[in-house]
């Protein structure tokens, strides 16, 4: 909890003293390559708030349909890791654990019907483009059972929603 308020504090503080157009400004050849990087840590719970200040602040100094796409094509890549990482690691680690239990059963049969992915994609696309972290989308996700390639494509959509809501709310702040 505390990592979050400093990361909320660090972003407010680079939009307040415009460090990322600085930072930018000397990074201009490799422009495409930091809005991928910043869409890249638009999906995790620690790095959400700073890269929602420098997309919003890239989308004032780039056109907005370039940082949509390049950001949202980041934020797939980083949600793909996240993606395979809960999905590897932490399902297979709570269903070793649970293996046993009537209730988990139960539970694991629920999440792999059809009817359940269907409300599970919804809930994750909600999730993903929301300026909350994806961790929590990519979870039900992963516990849906959810196709990697279904995952990578979903999250570039909703990312890019996302990333579009926060440049027209850049553009609305600028004036």
């Amino acid at each position: 909890m505390m990592l979050m308020v400093l990361s909320i504090i660090t972003a407010v503080y680079l939009g307040y003293t415009h460090a990322f157009e600085y930072i930018f400004s000397f990074a201009d050849g490799f422009s495409y390559l930091g809005i991928f990087v910043v869409g890249f840590f638009f999906t995790s719970v620690f790095t959400v708030p700073p890269a929602i200040v420098a997309l919003g602040q890239l989308s004032l100094i780039y056109p907005w349909p370039l940082v949509v796409i390049l950001g949202a094509l980041g934020a797939a890549c980083g949600d793909y890791f996240l993606f395979r990482f809960v999905k590897d690691r932490i399902a297979a680690d709570a269903a070793y654990f649970l293996r046993n239990s009537t209730r988990y059963r139960r539970i694991m049969h629920l999440a792999t019907e059809r009817k359940f992915r269907y409300l599970a994609l919804a809930f994750a696309v909600v999730l993903i483009a929301s300026p909350l972290p994806d961790e929590t989308a990519l979870t039900i996700l992963g516990v849906s059972r959810s196709k990697v390639r279904d995952v990578i494509l979903l999250t570039f959509l909703a990312n890019a929603i996302g990333i579009t809501l926060i440049a027209i709310a850049a553009g609305s702040i600028a004036g």
